[in-house]
């Protein structure tokens, strides 16, 4: 293990905080973090694609005002853990499978940094397909929190569509770490600005985002290759046909979410019997960064979660 660099001048974090590097079986290093002192138990951060753990520093931060630990991890290819081609910004990986490699060194890292074992996943986007086929996989997670996770990719055009049925068949096996058409290498944040965004009604949270990637480059994830969306869509596709942990969930959604599929959402918390699915008019993908009073009854609904018996 390596201690590893986390930049305070960006996070609004707490302090205290446990940074290293660590080396999965397969070669590739990823960063983790950890916040110790809660005694009520772990939370688990699993962070959608593009995403640092920098990002997350308020939601630790409340997570440690209600008393719990947190621990997380830049899933490979993101943040500061090893990128996965020559292009940084690619968003790639080799298979999805591999992500659970990554959950291996996380729950390594959180036995040898002592953190109670009562854990509880916070999982966003990708993070809610990576989470969910690890408590299926055996994680021993005892309550789930997603946040529009990424059970299926949205389809809103023609394009999407085009982009969906290529990679399910000739994206497989050919052009694998190419480009995604219609995407780009650069983050989303600097594409679109705050008003062609389709993340949050938050205009500051938006910029911010931005003013992160832009103080700390190094940290900038764009757009996905085409082997990522095979993985995602083959991976997410086994998912949703295995069966569903007995364990309680609580699931955020948007009414204009368009990065996940809102289709793929209902089919599963559908099928969750201790889970519930709560949707908020207007709100985008980025739940725990919307509007001031959706994030409020997001952290109600969270409350509400962590005080019942599991």
């Amino acid at each position: 293990m390596q201690t590893a660099p986390f930049f305070d001048d960006i996070a609004r974090a707490p302090e205290g905080g446990i940074f290293e590097f660590r080396t999965c079986t397969d070669g590739v290093r990823v960063r983790l973090a950890c916040w110790k002192g809660g005694t009520k138990g772990t939370i688990l951060i699993f962070q959608g694609r593009t995403e640092f753990i920098e990002k997350y520093g308020p939601t630790i931060q409340r997570f440690l005002d209600r008393g719990y630990s947190v621990a997380a991890v830049d899933w490979r290819g993101h943040g500061l853990s090893d990128r996965l081609t020559d292009r940084p910004t690619l968003g790639h990986v080799n298979a999805f499978k591999d992500y659970q490699l990554d959950v291996a060194e996380l729950l390594k890292f959180t036995e040898d940094h002592d953190l109670p074992t009562d854990f509880t996943v916070l999982a966003h986007s990708m993070g809610g397909a990576i989470s969910l086929r690890a408590i299926q996989g055996g994680l021993k997670a005892n309550r789930a929190i997603f946040s529009a996770p990424m059970w299926d990719i949205a389809v809103n055009s023609f394009g999407d569509s085009a982009i969906k049925c290529y990679s399910k068949s000739m994206g497989r096996y050919f052009s694998r770490k190419i480009l995604v058409p219609s995407t780009s290498i650069r983050n989303a944040s600097f594409v679109h600005g705050y008003e062609g965004n389709n993340l949050t009604n938050n205009k500051k949270e938006h910029d911010l985002r931005a003013k992160q990637l832009d103080d700390h480059p190094e940290l900038e994830v764009g757009g996905p290759s085409i082997g990522w969306v095979s993985e995602a869509l083959n991976d997410t596709r086994k998912l949703r046909a295995k069966d569903l942990p007995d364990i309680p969930a609580i699931c955020f959604m948007g009414t204009n979410e368009n990065i996940v599929s809102q289709k793929a959402i209902h089919q599963v918390m559908s099928h969750w019997n201790r889970g519930e699915l709560i949707v908020f008019d207007g709100a985008q993908h980025e739940l725990l960064i919307e509007n001031p009073d959706v994030v409020e009854r997001v952290w109600d609904k969270i409350d509400q979660l962590l005080s019942a018996p599991v």
